[in-house]
C-alpha cells in the first residue's frame, strides 16, 4: 500500500485517485502516514531538481548508479 501510494503521489503530481487513497487508509494507515509519504516524495524531487540545476557530481562510490 505504501509503494502504491508513493507512486500515485508522484505520478499524479499530488492529486492521487480517491480510490487509491481509500485503499491506503483501509490498509491501516492514517493521514500522518500519508503526510510522511508526501514529505519523502517532496524531498526526493527537491534533491533531483537541485542536482540537475547545479550539475552536482555523483560521488565515486555511487558512480555505478549514475543516470
Amino acid at each position: 500500500a505504501v509503494y502504491t501510494m508513493a507512486v500515485e503521489i508522484n505520478n499524479s503530481r499530488g492529486r492521487p485517485q480517491t480510490e487509491i487513497v481509500k485503499s491506503f487508509l483501509e490498509a491501516g494507515f492514517n493521514e500522518k502516514h500519508l503526510m510522511s509519504i508526501i514529505l519523502a516524495v517532496s524531498v526526493k524531487i527537491l534533491s533531483n531538481y537541485s542536482n540537475h540545476l547545479f550539475d552536482t557530481k555523483v560521488d565515486d562510490v555511487f558512480s555505478e548508479f549514475e543516470m
